[in-house]
């Protein structure tokens, strides 16, 4: 409703839109992640995976004071008519309103029975609701950059929640009155016929309340990302931890069995984000912040005794891992750049090899002050490999991604090349099946968790497991349809949509795409 939004779509908004949805013969809303995720836009880097965004509360559906719905409707007024959304101003203008009618009903909140019942009933409020507060004290920065309670064990949880009761409070009202909110809509919607469709995303920002608190779920030495493709020579990098999955299995993936209850009071069904990555996903070291260094987990390596076993010695299989550049090629790479790069290097017997201790990633060379022509002849050096070995010690390696067009393969002998490529093939096969156990195993509990119907998002360079896996287990895959033709017959013609699996969602685009009409309006089409 136009006339009482407060500067951007709201959870009651949903009603009037089933009701015209329903109009038009659709059955079914999807949203995005609503997820708290503070002042950051993207609702994907949420501060947890459990607490809703407070700026889709409803501010005139609560019992506010005629001085605090006059500043409601004033601001409702002024942003009423904006072409974009105000996201900061919305953001902090509903929390100001909040914190004013909470803090004048204080002493009749901290007692209804219901509002305390609910905190003891959902275990995540009170880590957030702490988390939520010393961020606050803390001027916003990360929990990596706090002065205190980085490392917080549940007791000392509990102790700022008891000192703190009336600050923290008022974290775990926003959060229950959100949800009351939402969940009305839901029960609204049900009543309409129309399912409400959630967004469940994969993964979680590093600085949010659940890898605060619950750090043994979480691999903070690396990094998920996606690998080269033809849109990203160089890979991308989320930037968003790894999951110890492990770790998560022996606690009967207690986190994420929580995650989907949460989810299943509003929604009728959801959409699995990226759910390759429950099969195998990318990861990236900690360290590096492109994409290009990295390795699907779980993953089968290659043995160090494999590589002997086909005739390299052990010398050679180091040079894969840590090449050696010979003098011509360096020197080339620095010609007329007047530096030669030579602090970061060093010089063998026969070449030049990076300096391990200098030049330990990608980090310390984006950081340094290297003018750009010579960090980009650096970086050709340090993505110049066949193999590369995660754990420094190990005798385990993974093939780099463009292990096959690098230097150090070409200047390998014919019969060597074609060694290492029945090698790498070889090894591909293996991981098929490993794939295909751990993506079911997690497939298997999030199906038992609930009887919201499963939308998985399985877009991407996909594994021929993951769509025979899904197929099995009655799970709808996602099919768009501009991306969705035969790329290997002439024209590279769209597939007919009758031809879709029958268990397909099938859309015109999606929150990475133009709209249905700037689709319909680009002058050239993919």
């Amino acid at each position: 409703d136009l006339e009482k939004s407060c500067g951007i779509g709201e959870f009651t908004d949903l009603l009037p839109f089933a009701r015209w949805a329903h109009e038009c013969g659709m059955r079914l809303i999807q949203l995005l992640p609503i997820n708290d995720t503070g002042e950051e836009r993207s609702p994907y880097s949420a501060l947890s995976a459990f607490a809703l965004h407070p700026v889709y509360i409803t501010l005139s559906a609560l019992p506010l004071s005629s001085p605090l719905q006059k500043k409601v409707d004033q601001f409702s007024q002024q942003h009423r008519q904006d072409a974009m959304i105000a996201w900061l101003d919305v953001v902090r203008f509903k929390r100001s309103i909040l914190r004013e009618h909470y803090s004048s009903h204080f002493a009749q909140i901290s007692k209804e029975k219901p509002f305390l019942a609910w905190i003891e009933q959902n275990q995540w409020v009170k880590p957030y609701a702490v988390f939520s507060l010393l961020k606050e004290q803390e001027e916003m920065k990360s929990w990596q950059e706090w002065s205190r309670y980085q490392n917080p064990t549940l007791a000392r949880i509990d102790a700022i929640w008891s000192k703190n009761w009336e600050e923290v409070l008022f974290f775990s009202w926003v959060q229950w009155i959100a949800e009351g909110q939402l969940l009305q809509v839901s029960q609204q919607l049900s009543a309409m016929g129309v399912m409400l469709k959630g967004d469940i995303p994969i993964l979680l920002s590093e600085d949010s309340a659940d890898v605060w608190h619950l750090r043994k779920f979480f691999d903070l030495n690396n990094r998920a990302g996606a690998p080269p493709d033809m849109f990203c020579y160089a890979g991308q990098n989320w930037r968003f931890p790894a999951y110890r999955w492990s770790v998560i299995e022996r606690d009967n993936y207690s986190w994420w069995r929580a995650r989907l209850r949460q989810a299943a009071k509003f929604y009728s069904a959801y959409r699995i984000d990226h759910v390759l990555g429950f099969f195998r996903i990318w990861q990236v070291p900690e360290t590096e912040q492109t994409g290009v260094l990295g390795r699907f987990v779980p993953a089968v390596p290659l043995r160090r005794s494999d590589l002997l076993a086909a005739g390299f010695s052990p010398e050679r299989v180091d040079h894969l891992v840590d090449p050696l550049f010979p003098a011509e090629r360096v020197a080339a790479l620095f010609d007329g750049l007047g530096r030669d790069g030579r602090p970061w290097l060093k010089q063998v017997e026969g070449g030049w090899k990076i300096d391990r201790e200098r030049f330990s990633s990608e980090t310390a060379l984006f950081n340094s002050d290297e003018p750009q022509p010579v960090k980009d002849a650096l970086i050709q050096l340090y993505w110049d490999r066949v193999l590369l070995r995660f754990e420094e010690s190990g005798s385990d390696y993974h093939p780099h991604w463009y292990w096959y067009d690098s230097n150090t393969f070409h200047l390998l002998t014919a019969e060597e090349q074609g060694a290492l490529r029945r090698l790498i093939e070889a090894n591909y096969q293996l991981q098929e099946p490993l794939w295909t156990e751990h993506g079911k195993k997690i497939l298997t509990m999030m199906l038992e968790e609930s009887d919201m119907l499963v939308c998985a998002e399985d877009l991407g360079v996909v594994p021929p497991c993951v769509p025979r896996t899904l197929e099995e287990m009655g799970i709808l895959g996602l099919k768009i349809e501009r991306w969705t033709r035969d790329w290997e017959a002439p024209g590279q013609p769209w597939v007919a949509m009758e031809r879709y699996p029958r268990l397909s969602v099938c859309s015109p685009g999606t929150h990475d795409t133009s709209s249905l009409r700037g689709y319909w309006e680009e002058t050239t089409w993919p």
